[in-house]
């Protein structure tokens, strides 16, 4: 383990998280961490805090939070493909007063990376 282990847990609990089909219980993480449920408890609350994960009390489970979502995103921006098309979206949209989407398929889904709208142009 590093030496820095609560946030050695508090990553494996979110990739832990990030693996899983939907909200979990506490009760399930810690099984599944291997991790008393006190610790577990005690690093969901100062997750959910920052906005880490979030807490479904109608169900007593325990999911991803925005700021996982805002992580995520944040390094789609530093990848290569995105430095490199962003420009030319931009270019696109304002020439043609559209907005541009960068996507790429995922299986028979498309995932958007990058959108960009002209500068007049309304946003929802």
């Amino acid at each position: 383990m590093s030496h820095v282990p609560a946030a050695t847990r508090a990553l494996r609990l979110l990739r832990h998280l990030a693996a899983q089909p939907g909200p979990v219980s506490a009760t399930a993480l810690a099984r599944g961490l291997d991790m008393p449920r006190s610790s577990v408890y005690q690093l969901l609350e100062a997750m959910a805090e920052e906005g880490f994960v979030t807490h479904v009390p109608e169900e007593a489970r325990w999911g991803l939070g925005v700021a996982a979502f805002e992580i995520g995103s944040a390094y789609l921006r530093h990848g290569p493909l995105e430095r490199l098309a962003r420009p030319l979206l931009v270019r696109l949209a304002e020439q043609t007063g559209a907005t541009a989407h960068l996507g790429v398929l995922h299986g028979s889904d498309t995932l958007y990376l990058l959108k960009e709208q002209p500068a007049d142009s309304p946003t929802l």
